[in-house]
């Protein structure tokens, strides 16, 4: 250890060490460290040269020393030499330094309450500094709610001059932090009285949580072992009840009171468990716990049995002062393994006895007659019992089929007659079901004549029933009652072999039929593959049916692909014209029928006529087994004997019939008709769905015709007009120029009419082309930007106002597949409304939107008059104008094309506007 004051630097002239150097002395050097010495004192200290070892005289701040440095071991060591200082430092108080040095709390309040002084301990876990709590009264530091009792506490020891006193209080630090301190108080006192309080504390927080949190998990657990299910007793060294809980008061049917302080073994043990608990006291003797179970005697004097888990319990000292159990009510567990152990062996008897008939069943050896002896023979040995048989009953009859007498003495025979009445199997067979009695003189039956004639008291049977018909009885008796009672074992068993006595029955009945029930299962077999054929036949035709629009190849579809797979050899489909109400063939299958689709020496048939003609009259199937009977039948390329004709109806309408022919006899079957009429109702959807849309085509022929005929005989007077109406202009305007400006307003305004009806004409035009199908789209990659600035230089500059209409793009530019002519159209129609319905107002505003990656936005905006909400709704339909347009031109045509238009290119358009506030019109496409 160093034993003269020095301090050492590294080479950076840090402050590594000090030693024995007085604390103001190091405070005005700047000696702490981890820092480098004052500027003053260091520019001192490097004059020295680091080398010499003779010392230095300093004067410094008051402070007169020497000093010497020199390098050792890579620091620079300072000694330092004080003997010659003469700076006042006040004399060191050793009390003061203990108290200011303590870890324990100490400060001083006067007789106020205010604090007079607090050590650095106390300021330091208080959290406030020295000028913030000096002169503060002391209940500033206590939690709100202790301040009053603290009071009361001090004042006492002040009043009573306590000289020291001990207390406990939860205080609140400069953080709002709480905090228990534990501290000793000493009365201060001069000659004149008492003149305040010191104290000596200690911070007790983690001690209070600890014990709080003792307390809580003492009550949790009291409450835990208070309500458990299981009993909890303890016992001292001599078995006095220490303790015992609610449920184990309850096992033993005793209340808490009334056990507390007796001897635990006089209270609730027999002499056979005195001696298992005597045992186990000898493992607590020797600190062992174990688990064992004992009988227990309730209050009301029965047995309980109990699974008792027992430890020894130990004092403060080490030494046992007694055992605590845990007890659970096992009585009914046992009562049950009892039970469960007699079920065992019961299951595995009725398992022997059913393995031994099923031995008897499986032995192909044995004929029926021989496995229904040998059952009766196991079915007696299972139920214990001398006596059984097996009986047909009829006509009050009852007839032994087979009998066992383990002591066959003569009386029963194959073949013997009883009384039906006056047998026990009267009950069982009267009642269908099983009767098992074993003592008949203690039952409700005892009066039944069976007894009186035979003495049996022990009877068990039950019905037998053969392809579900009773039959007769299985039953087994004896003449003495039986000592143990039939279980559910005996009454299943006796069920089981007399299902199995029916099954042997009836396969000794069955025997003698199971090659005409081969034949027939071979002749369903067949059928079910007819039937297979039939389903895949009607399969395909389904599949096929709904590619198919055309009423001609629908036709075709059932003749070549349905009827052949029925073995019919001639079809003919004949469809119903309702105008003419004749029936046309358009199919055949058979004779008729060219190398191509075509029909040989086809027949009209008149409806009402012949059976064909009789069926599309009537619309009901007919099966004609002999047409040579029958005046109706109309011989078409050769005479058939069999006709099956069925309607083809769709909607309660006859659309056609289908007629097949066969050259034999009865040929046709009421299936063949069942099968016809389904391939029929199959057809009718479609057939009609072909027709229907036959007629629309049609009727978009002819609508397509008449519009383009309107559409020229309209343009050519509309062109003669315009062309006269221009030679009078300028016929006008050469020879009578001084009369031109009078009319020159009526020939353009018929000029201006003419252009109207033109467009019109046009609109008409192309929603014509729409509907009747002749509009066809060819999309290809087009500059979308590109086509609307063409529009809007083309079609929308310089319009009659002024206006003109702006163009903004989102997202990046790309190509778009669309049909380029259609879009013009769509482009060109929405701009010019924007202007037509917004004069006067700002310019409508195109947006192309590309930020969706997965569809392209166009969006026309103006606004002018907007669209009344109650308008909306029809906005897209032939001819419909708003109810706000006035005079404002316009045919009502323009949005339906577009819309047509639109969506052909598998978009979507949509329409936000209200009256007055203008309108949005947003066309939405897939790139």
């Amino acid at each position: 250890m160093t034993k003269k004051p020095s301090f050492q630097l590294d080479d950076s002239f840090t402050v590594v060490e000090t030693a024995l150097l007085p604390t103001s002395f190091k405070e005005e050097l700047g000696l702490e460290v981890g820092r480098k010495p004052k500027k003053l004192f260091l520019s001192i200290l490097k004059e020295t040269g680091f080398s010499s070892s003779d010392l230095k005289d300093v004067s410094l701040n008051g402070w007169n020393f020497k000093f010497a440095a020199q390098k050792q071991n890579g620091y620079l060591s300072i000694q330092v030499d004080l003997a010659s200082n003469k700076k006042n430092i006040k004399p060191v108080n050793r009390y003061q330094l203990l108290v200011e040095a303590a870890n324990d709390i100490i400060f001083e309040i006067d007789s106020e309450g205010f604090f007079t002084y607090l050590n650095p301990a106390a300021l330091k876990i208080s959290g406030y500094k020295k000028k913030e709590i000096l002169g503060k009264v002391f209940l500033k530091v206590i939690r709100p709610d202790w301040r009053a009792r603290t009071v009361e506490f001090y004042m006492n020891q002040m009043s009573n001059s306590i000289a020291s006193t001990y207390f406990e209080f939860p205080g609140i630090t400069a953080t709002g932090e709480e905090i228990w301190i534990a501290q000793k108080v000493q009365l201060l006192e001069d000659e004149k009285g008492i003149i305040g309080l010191m104290a000596v504390g200690r911070d007790i927080t983690e001690f209070k949580l600890a014990d709080e949190a003792l307390r809580r998990s003492e009550e949790k657990y009291r409450g835990i072992i208070q309500n458990l299910e299981a009993g909890l007793m303890e016992v001292d060294t001599d078995e006095k009840i220490q303790y015992v809980n609610k449920a184990m008061a309850e096992i033993v049917g005793y209340s808490i009171e009334d056990m507390m302080g007796n001897n635990a073994s006089d209270l609730l043990l027999d002499v056979e468990s005195r001696k298992v608990i005597d045992e186990e006291h000898k493992k607590r003797d020797e600190g062992s716990g174990s688990v064992y179970e004992v009988k227990l005697t309730h209050k009301n004097g029965n047995p309980l049995w109990t699974l008792i888990s027992a430890a020894p319990v130990f004092g403060v000292d080490g030494k046992r002062t007694g055992s605590i159990g845990i007890h659970l009510d096992v009585t009914e567990s046992k009562k049950n393994l009892k039970e469960l152990e007699f079920t065992k062996n019961r299951l595995s008897k009725y398992k022997e006895g059913l393995e031994l008939i099923n031995e008897i069943t499986s032995n192909t050896e044995l004929s029926y007659q021989e496995q229904l002896s040998q059952g009766l023979i196991t079915a007696a040995s299972y139920l214990e019992l001398p006596v059984g048989i097996i009986s047909s009953i009829e006509n009050n009859e009852y007839k032994i089929e087979d009998y066992f007498l383990k002591e066959d003495n003569g009386s029963l025979s194959k073949g013997l007659i009883f009384d039906f009445k006056k047998t026990y199997c009267e009950m069982v067979y009267t009642h269908e079901t099983y009767i098992a009695i074993d003592h008949f003189t203690k039952s409700k039956h005892s009066g039944h004549p069976c007894y009186d004639l035979f003495k049996l008291e022990t009877y068990i049977g039950a019905p037998y029933y053969v392809n579900g018909e009773k039959r007769g009885t299985v039953n087994f008796s004896a003449p003495n009652p039986r000592e143990i009672h039939f279980d559910s074992f005996d009454t299943e068993f006796i069920n089981l072999l007399s299902k199995w006595v029916g099954s042997i029955f009836n396969q000794m009945e069955t025997q003698d039929t199971l090659a005409s029930e081969r034949k027939a299962l071979g002749q369903r077999n067949e059928e079910l593959f007819r039937q297979r054929n039939f389903l895949n036949a009607i399969n395909k035709f389904v599949t096929k049916l709904l590619d198919k629009d055309d009423l001609e190849e629908l036709a075709w579809e059932i003749a070549e692909n349905v009827i052949d797979n029925f073995g019919f050899e001639d079809c003919v489909i004949y469809l119903l014209d309702e105008e003419a109400r004749v029936l046309n063939p358009v199919a055949v299958f058979g004779a008729k029928r060219g190398k191509k689709r075509e029909i040989l020496n086809p027949i009209q048939i008149p409806v009402g006529e012949g059976i064909v003609g009789a069926v599309a009259a009537k619309g009901i199937p007919e099966l004609v087994n002999d047409t040579s009977k029958d005046k109706r039948y109309i011989v078409d390329d050769a005479r058939r004997y069999s006709e099956l004709a069925v309607p083809i109806i769709a909607d309660n309408k006859v659309l056609g019939v289908i007629d097949s022919e066969h050259h034999k006899k009865n040929f046709f079957s009421s299936e063949d008709q069942g099968t016809l009429t389904t391939v029929a109702n199959l057809a009718a959807t479609r057939l009609k769905i072909a027709k229907s849309k036959a007629k629309e085509r049609e009727l978009n022929e002819l609508k397509s015709r008449f519009i383009a005929m309107a559409s020229h005989e309209f343009r050519t007077p509309l062109t003669t007009i315009k062309q006269n109406a221009g030679l009078v202009a300028h016929k006008l305007e050469k020879e009578i120029p001084e009369s031109y400006n009078n009319y020159d307003k009526f020939l353009k305004r018929i000029d201006s009419e003419i252009g109207r009806v033109t467009l019109l004409m046009n609109d008409i035009l192309t929603l014509g082309r729409i509907e009747s199908g002749r509009i066809e789209i060819t999309k290809q990659p087009v500059d979308i930007l590109a086509l609307c600035e063409g529009v809007i230089r083309h079609r929308g500059q310089n319009w009659l106002d002024g206006r003109k209409v702006g163009l903004t793009v989102k997202g990046t530019v790309r190509q778009v597949e669309i049909d380029e002519h259609l879009f013009d159209h769509i482009i060109t129609n929405l701009m010019s409304n924007a202007l037509k319905y917004s004069v006067g107002k700002p310019d409508p505003e195109i947006t192309l939107n590309f930020e969706d990656d997965r569809q392209l936005s166009l969006s026309v905006k103006d606004y002018g008059i907007g669209i009344p909400e109650k308008d909306q709704k029809g906005l897209f339909e032939s001819f419909y104008r708003a109810t706000n347009v006035k005079n404002i031109q316009g045919s009502g045509l323009g949005l339906s094309i577009v819309k047509e238009f639109v969506e052909m290119h598998e978009g979507n358009i949509e329409v936000i506007s209200q009256s007055n506030q203008g309108c949005e019109v947003i066309v939405k496409m897939p790139y």
